[in-house]
């Protein structure tokens, strides 16, 4: 009997070892580059589904404005109905920069740029995520 235990107390701690690192794979980490071209708004051309709590950098670059103005950018969640803005920062649309907005919960996600002059603006965007 006492064997049997020690095999079973053996069994799932060979268990654990083998699942906690698999389970840690879940979380990601990567970054993606493209550009924007708006008058009013855009959403990000991809949503992520997060398994964790996600914290997204934006930084951008290249940047061109008829009036400058802020750029509001936009930490968004899907809920029942629509999306739910869960964290913004602003960043200057004539020279750029960066900024890091964080979630609240595992969940989908997108991203929004506002801008509220109605002129053109536009340049290039990298997009960082980890959770």
């Amino acid at each position: 009997m006492y064997r049997f235990k020690r095999l079973i107390n053996c069994l799932l701690l060979c268990a654990f070892v083998i699942i906690l690192p698999s389970i840690s794979v879940l979380a990601e980490s990567d970054s993606y580059d493209s550009t924007y071209y708006m008058t009013k708004g855009v959403y990000s051309s991809r949503t992520w589904d997060t398994t964790n709590t996600p914290t997204f950098t934006v930084d951008l670059y290249n940047c061109y404005s008829v009036v400058p103005d802020n750029i509001y950018v936009m930490l968004q969640r899907r809920v029942i109905i629509g999306w739910d803005t869960k964290d913004s920062d602003t960043i200057d649309s004539a020279l750029g920069g960066s900024c890091s907005l964080t979630g609240d919960t595992s969940g989908e996600y997108r991203l929004y740029l506002r801008q509220i002059t109605g002129y053109l603006m536009s340049g290039d965007i990298t997009i960082s995520w980890t959770w």
